[in-house]
């Protein structure tokens, strides 16, 4: 009978688990490909951008040490020490995405080959409250942002 009770044991905590980026990009993925079709792995995130890892136990076998942040607008993870950037590609994504749409242009900055978001155009015209720390840059693939020129 004891043995029973042992066996029996509702589960304990997942372990605390050393990861990398890279491990938490691949269960995202793995993660999003056993979601229901219309749901997105989004929803592994919280509001301060903090990826729920508890979520991600099954494809990681614990809970990762680390925090890790993701960018809802791009899926870009990101580790603790950069857990600002996905916060700022929302809300500067959101502005060029509405700016785009009453504009038909995009929001870069003028004698700027990189693509750099004008950040100052867009708060000017009240698409952004809040200028980010550093620079974005629109991409060509859907104008979609980045950290990286």
């Amino acid at each position: 009978m004891w043995t029973f009770w042992k066996r029996n044991k509702p589960n304990q905590e997942p372990a605390r688990i050393q990861t990398t980026l890279k491990d938490i990009e691949k269960a995202v993925i793995q993660f999003e490909a056993n979601l229901p079709k219309n749901v997105k792995r989004t929803i592994l995130v919280d509001q301060d951008n903090r990826i729920n890892s508890a979520r991600l136990v099954p494809y990681l076998g614990g809970i990762p040490i680390e925090n890790y942040y993701m960018s809802t607008q791009t899926y870009e993870i990101f580790t603790e020490e950069d857990q600002l950037i996905p916060h700022y590609l929302d809300i500067v994504q959101e502005a060029v995405d509405a700016y785009v749409d009453d504009n038909h242009k995009l929001p870069i900055m003028q004698d700027c080959a990189d693509g750099r978001v004008h950040y100052e155009l867009l708060m000017q015209q009240f698409y952004l409250k809040e200028k980010p720390p550093f620079p974005l840059y629109i991409t060509d693939e859907e104008n979609m942002l980045s950290h990286h020129p």
